[in-house]
């Protein structure tokens, strides 16, 4: 990694004795990113050695300890951003994939042993998000079920473009699960696409345009504005900060924050936001989201984590 001669101060750390497991970008992707992205972070110290630093955590992860659930997810040593860890595959072919901010990478090689931890080498640069809300949540194993629902009557599409930011708060898998178990007609309804108005009247409430909140943002603020609707903003007085969402006397928790997109941010909740009554026939269409909002200037590539 040519970029570690970059930030002295990481170089020191990948050094030191302490526990560590390092995601090691390929050559090749680096070489995927667009040359001025490169070429902008090699003049920053600052954000080139958090950028380093994602890619590292002090603990020694290999594929068995993500395999049987020791571990699924841990603080990057930039002490700001985690990363996510899962294995996709059958027994017999195994991939291990990591997520930060954003950008999901394979390992092309894990399970590298050093004495002091391990070494897995990925196919893409950790931090620096190359796809857009609707690819991300297209590509990502927890959002399954959202970008299913997405599809119908076209409503996700809107998330593909570059003319606006975004704040999703996106159901995970499990969260749809857990309303398949407790309203299991309404589940059923949901997903046979036979009703399609009232699932992009759900997930507009899930939905944020023209402002892009990450955690930072949301730990500064009280209520937020969706397309429909309002979500409170719960602060838990407890170390770690978490941040619980509030609508109508429900409540999700944000179980991954800062999933960064190049369009903007999607937030992993565990619960989704709706009741039995969103399926009724009664009132008027919302009309396309793509009408109504203000155009803001789109704006240009940037990494992730230098803010």
């Amino acid at each position: 990694m040519e970029l570690v001669n970059f930030a002295p101060g990481f170089k020191e750390l990948l050094n030191s004795s302490h526990e560590k497991s390092l995601f090691a970008p390929t050559n090749e992707a680096i070489r995927q990113l667009p040359p001025e992205a490169i070429g902008t972070i090699k003049t920053n110290i600052t954000a080139i050695t958090n950028l380093l630093k994602l890619h590292l955590v002090m603990k020694s992860i290999s594929m068995d300890d993500v395999l049987y659930g020791r571990y699924r997810e841990y603080v990057s040593a930039d002490n700001r951003n985690s990363l996510y860890f899962r294995i996709l595959g059958d027994e017999k072919n195994k991939t291990l994939t990591v997520d930060g901010v954003g950008v999901k990478a394979a390992a092309v090689q894990a399970d590298i042993g050093a004495i002091d931890g391990m070494v897995h080498i990925i196919d893409r640069l950790l931090g620096m998000p190359y796809q857009t809300v609707f690819l991300k949540l297209q590509s990502d194993p927890d959002l399954r079920i959202t970008y299913e629902l997405s599809e119908q009557d076209g409503w996700g599409q809107i998330l593909s473009g570059n003319d606006k930011r975004f704040t999703f708060f996106a159901p995970s898998d499990d969260a749809w699960m857990q309303l398949k178990r407790n309203m299991p007609t309404v589940y059923k309804q949901l997903t046979m696409k036979a009703f399609p108005y009232h699932t992009k009247k759900i997930l507009d409430r899930h939905l944020v345009v023209n402002r892009e909140l990450r955690s930072s943002d949301l730990e500064r603020i009280n209520e937020i504005q969706m397309v429909h609707g309002r979500f409170k903003v719960i602060h838990l007085e407890h170390p770690g900060g978490e941040l619980l969402l509030e609508w109508e006397g429900r409540q999700a928790r944000i179980v991954r924050p800062d999933v960064q997109t190049v369009n903007g941010v999607i937030h992993v909740i565990d619960r989704v936001m709706m009741m039995r009554r969103d399926l009724t026939k009664s009132g008027a269409p919302i009309g396309a989201l793509s009408n109504g909002f203000l155009s803001i200037i789109p704006a240009f590539f940037s990494v992730a984590i230098f803010f």
